[in-house]
């Protein structure tokens, strides 16, 4: 899919109603024998989920400045410029680590900033850091990590499943 339709679809998302989703699984749900409350319920998750995706979609297309007649002009991908920061910061002396997650495609931060996706290698400067991983279906991971110079980390994990299903099971005479 190219920028252009992805930016269509974070413009679309957003232009959304908040109430859109709710509302159409509520219709749905009542059709189909369900109780409004848990549809609803369903559709404002499902809402929630289009309105972060939208934003995540925003940001990797690129931040954008306005010019003097206030137009906005996109200057370029602002992760790649994130990690581009980083490892010029770490060309006065720093080390390298190897970041790997389950589920892959994690949203890497360094000291807050997205700098990219699980799996990766990062050249960082030495020093105190902030190691963050963000997936849509875990719950956030978080480490601080101190880095020498010419140090080769790796932090592999496996993240936590944010939508634990539990089954109570129980059998009556």
């Amino acid at each position: 899919m190219g920028r252009r339709a992805l930016l269509g679809v974070a413009i679309t998302l957003i232009a959304l109603p908040a109430t859109a989703s709710p509302q159409a699984a509520a219709e749905y749900g009542m059709t189909v024998g369900k109780s409004a409350t848990s549809t609803v319920k369903a559709g404002s998750a499902i809402n929630q989920g289009a309105q972060r995706l939208a934003g995540r979609v925003q940001d990797a297309l690129g931040k954008s400045i306005q010019d003097s007649t206030g137009k906005s002009i996109r200057t370029g991908n602002l992760m790649e410029e994130n990690k581009q920061k980083l490892e010029a910061k770490s060309e006065a002396g720093g080390g390298t680590i190897r970041i790997e997650s389950a589920p892959q495609k994690a949203t890497i931060l360094v000291d807050g900033a997205e700098v990219g996706y699980t799996p990766a290698s990062l050249k960082i400067p030495e020093g105190k850091h902030i190691i963050e991983l963000r997936h849509a279906t875990s719950l956030p991971w978080r480490k601080e990590i101190i880095l020498g110079r010419n140090d080769n980390l790796s932090l592999k994990t496996d993240l936590e499943n944010k939508y634990k299903s539990v089954v109570n099971l129980s059998f009556g005479k």
